[in-house]
């Protein structure tokens, strides 16, 4: 999959990024989330801590000042496993306990009226548990978010 980089908010169906050429993928995601800290926008990933460590890498080597974008509470990178553990219930996601954690998040991220762009790797881990009804319901309770929210989702 490739990330498309847009210079608008258009909510559109998230597709997992982490299939087929990894590199590829972790190179699209980086690229999504310093296009969007380096104009200003906040980003939010929610990924493993080994994803997150690249990522972070990445950002770092191409001149985003981290600790800055930290402070200003546009950059939120989050472990996916707590995350997951903060909203679902029995093997399935809570919708209200999800907009209580990520609506939270998105809101935190997006003051000041900013954009905010958004990945999360929490379907995809799903999906690898075999839990496939979960990261659908998931997916589709992100979808419903963008739709309302200022948030791009890869």
């Amino acid at each position: 999959m490739s990330a498309a980089v847009s210079a608008s908010i258009i909510p559109f169906p998230r597709a997992p990024v982490f299939h087929g050429d990894e590199a590829m993928s972790m190179a699209a995601l980086c690229r999504f989330i310093g296009v969007g800290l380096a104009t200003g926008e906040a980003a939010i990933a929610i990924a493993t801590p080994e994803h997150l460590a690249v990522l972070q890498a990445h950002l770092a080597k191409r001149g985003i000042d981290l600790a800055m974008a930290r402070h200003e509470q546009r950059y939120f990178p989050l472990p996916a496993e707590r995350i997951l553990r903060d909203f679902m219930e029995d093997g399935w996601p809570d919708g209200e306990r999800f907009e209580r954690v990520i609506v939270t998040l998105v809101e935190q991220a997006g003051q000041g009226r900013r954009s905010v762009r958004a990945f999360s790797q929490m379907p995809a881990l799903l999906r690898s548990r075999g839990n496939t009804a979960a990261a659908v319901r998931l997916e589709r309770l992100w979808n419903q978010l963008c739709k309302r929210e200022r948030v791009l989702l890869v």
